[in-house]
């Protein structure tokens, strides 16, 4: 098979072809006069800030990606989330949204003919499009924001067979330009023919961490070492062909999931945490993981994992974590599969409908499942969570509708909230107005 938190990563926790050149990059969805939920700004509201999000419409093909917004959190707690009528039209295909602090979108394409980065800004009240897309050759799967919130790193990870090397590039955050590539292995093992393939990526000060899980090179995306965890240390911005060194442990499985931005949180402390799954819905083959699902810890000013911690989510909350979004003060949102064993390879994120949401508190190690959510399929943490005042903002995708949820984080309820017309929310984020000058 081939994530927005203001304090999470600092995000939360963000030469064209002839087709773009022809005008079909942005176009208005056409609908009547009254506009659902969704459409632009009243031009005389003083409040310019807006609340911006992507709507995946559906997974036939080819899918639509649409840019929409609100006006504020009213707008998330009741009606209908639509692209009819305002709604701003991305190239078809799924495309990962990476909010970069409260300034700009950055939607990146994930299929093969919609390789481009489109970044978009509040202007006077109104979403836009700012500067021209940039285009890239392969699928970029991995992204984080930089501590400054200056500049976006995206991985590009060759989908076919063999030993190619993964490329990182440097993307100038306010210009969207690529400023710098590094091309790297990570890891690999080519007696034995296995590769690292990346599930996530962090910066916290001079290093950039890179999680990975052990596949074959024949690109089969069978994860042939599920049971110990492995990440790559990296010096950061001086990124090296090479890292600096690989860390593991075998207390629990692979960290990280595919098409996930929730791989790594990062406290106020600067504590990192990994996110283990180890599930076969979750991509894990040809047999799911042995050791527990769960989460490790990397103290401040340290570059190991911290031998005095492991938070067994699996024991705790009885089922698999796959999501996992910072909420702050030592708290994250958690994604649990509650039957793992349910389900074929992958189900998890289209098929089978048995997740639920927990706060889990990173310090106490408890679990608190949160209730008056139903049962779902993956959503909100391929492109992260919006996290502000007190509240998270979780696109819940069950079996027979779609739909926005609050969760107040200090009671653990949940509110449910506008219904979505799609089939997900990528990116919901707060942009402010007039961050950008170079509007195209």
């Amino acid at each position: 098979m081939k994530i927005n938190s203001k304090f999470s990563d600092k995000i939360k926790t963000k030469a064209l072809s002839v087709f773009l050149m022809a005008g079909i990059l942005l176009s208005s969805c056409s609908g009547d006069d009254d506009a659902p939920v969704g459409s632009n700004p009243d031009p005389d509201s003083e409040n310019k800030s807006r609340l911006v999000m992507q709507l995946f419409l559906n997974q036939s093909k080819p899918s639509q990606t649409y840019v929409i917004s609100v006006d504020d959190i009213d707008g998330l707690m009741s009606g209908t989330l639509s692209a009819e009528g305002k709604g701003i039209e991305a190239p078809s295909g799924y495309r990962f949204g990476v909010p970069v602090g409260n300034s700009s979108l950055l939607s990146f394409g994930y299929t093969s003919s919609t390789l481009n980065c489109i970044s978009y800004v509040n202007d006077g009240g109104e979403v836009v499009v700012s500067d021209k897309p940039f285009l890239y050759d392969d699928v970029f799967q991995r992204f984080t924001v930089s501590e400054d919130e200056k500049t976006v790193l995206a991985m590009e990870i060759p989908q076919g067979a063999g030993f190619l090397q993964r490329e990182i590039y440097f993307v100038d955050a306010e210009d969207v330009r690529v400023t710098k590539k590094i091309k790297t292995d990570v890891w690999k093992d080519e007696v034995e023919g296995l590769v690292a393939m990346p599930t996530g990526l962090m910066i916290r000060g001079n290093h950039l961490f890179v999680p990975y899980q052990v596949h074959d090179a024949e690109g089969k995306w069978q994860t042939l070492r599920p049971n110990k965890a492995y990440m790559a240390v990296y010096s950061y911005p001086n990124i090296g062909e090479t890292p600096l060194k690989i860390i593991e442990d075998d207390r629990t499985c692979n960290i990280g999931v595919n098409a996930s931005m929730s791989t790594l949180i990062k406290t106020e402390s600067d504590d990192i945490y990994t996110l283990s799954c180890g599930a076969k819905g979750a991509g894990f083959n040809p047999d799911p993981a042995t050791k527990p699902s769960g989460i490790l810890k990397i103290k401040n000013g340290e570059t190991d994992f911290d031998a005095n911690y492991f938070f067994n989510i699996e024991e705790k909350a009885q089922g698999k974590l796959f999501g996992l979004a910072y909420l702050g003060n030592n708290k994250a949102l958690a994604t649990i599969i509650t039957n793992p064993e349910v389900g074929d390879l992958w189900s998890a994120y289209n098929t089978v409908f048995n997740q639920k949401l927990a706060i889990v508190d990173l310090v106490q190690e408890t679990v608190s499942v949160i209730d008056g959510i139903p049962l779902f399929r993956s959503g909100y943490f391929a492109t992260g969570l919006f996290v502000e005042d007190g509240k998270a903002y979780p696109t819940i995708v069950a079996e027979n509708e779609v739909a926005i949820y609050q969760i107040d984080i200090a009671t653990g309820t949940a509110t449910k909230g506008a219904t979505v017309e799609g089939r997900d929310i990528l990116g919901l984020m707060r942009m402010d107005e007039g961050t950008k000058k170079n509007k195209k």
